[in-house]
């Protein structure tokens, strides 16, 4: 076909069911990669758990899982409910992000790991997490928070 300056404008193309061929390809490819990524988390979670004496199958439960965690690292249950601040606009994103650093950091010591290693839980968990699930990692409990001594009143003894 000629336009008008007398260009030919013909072309051929692949037929658009080769082009949704090629898509549904690499979107099963790329479906297959991440579930994968999510089986081997979601084990390495459960071994995880399971080095710190809690069930395995805590991990596999959104947002409990979070809180045994935060109970792992020897912090209150409830603040391992920080994924939810995401939802604040502006500002959530920034708590979430922050939380998930410093528990990394936090689950990175109880392990035995020296706290850079959570830079690898954080950037690439589908490797950090079997390392420390699968791997040789020790659990630690973190040590219990020492409450203030009890004041005495004058003229009554300490308490024994």
């Amino acid at each position: 076909m000629f336009n008008l300056l007398g260009q030919d404008t013909t072309y051929t193309t692949l037929p658009s069911t080769t082009h949704a061929g090629i898509g549904v390809l690499f979107g099963g490819v790329f479906l297959i990669v991440w579930l994968v990524v999510i089986v081997v988390l979601l084990a390495s979670m459960w071994k995880l758990f399971e080095k710190a004496g809690r069930p395995g199958w805590n991990a596999l439960i959104p947002l409990y899982n979070t809180w045994v965690l935060a109970e792992i690292v020897g912090k209150p249950g409830y603040w391992g409910l920080y994924p939810i601040a995401g939802i604040i606009p502006l500002v959530g994103w920034l708590v979430a992000v922050a939380g998930t650093i410093y528990f990394s950091i936090e689950t990175a010591k109880v392990f035995g790991k020296e706290p850079t290693f959570a830079i690898l839980l954080v950037i690439l968990p589908f490797i950090g997490y079997p390392i420390l699930g699968f791997g040789d990692a020790k659990y630690h409990a973190p040590a219990a928070p020492t409450s203030p001594a009890k004041p005495t009143t004058p003229g009554t003894a300490a308490p024994a």
